[in-house]
């Protein structure tokens, strides 16, 4: 009888140290997940800064070929001062 209630009580021991390893076994799992969904979010948000930051850059690109298209065609005549000095923009 002695020998049953030992071997309870061991067993008893042993179900209660599973269940704690098994509760801190759940929450490294919560944080994990928890990790897992900011590390999606955060590439989310990289991806949408990178198509952002393409399309400004697009859009500078433009920008910046229309302004030397106009500007080319400010520099194709020469400009003369009162002195009759010819300058050249360029």
């Amino acid at each position: 009888m002695i020998k049953i209630h030992l071997t309870i009580k061991i067993l008893e021991q042993r179900n209660l140290t599973l269940e704690t390893e098994m509760m801190s076994l759940h929450d490294e799992l919560d944080q994990e997940r928890k990790k897992f969904t900011m590390i999606e979010i955060k590439m989310r948000n990289a991806e949408r800064a990178k198509e952002d930051a393409e399309k400004r850059n697009d859009m500078l690109q433009k920008e910046m070929e229309q302004f030397f298209s106009t500007f080319g065609e400010l520099t194709v005549e020469p400009r003369r001062t009162e002195r009759g000095n010819t300058i050249w923009i360029q």
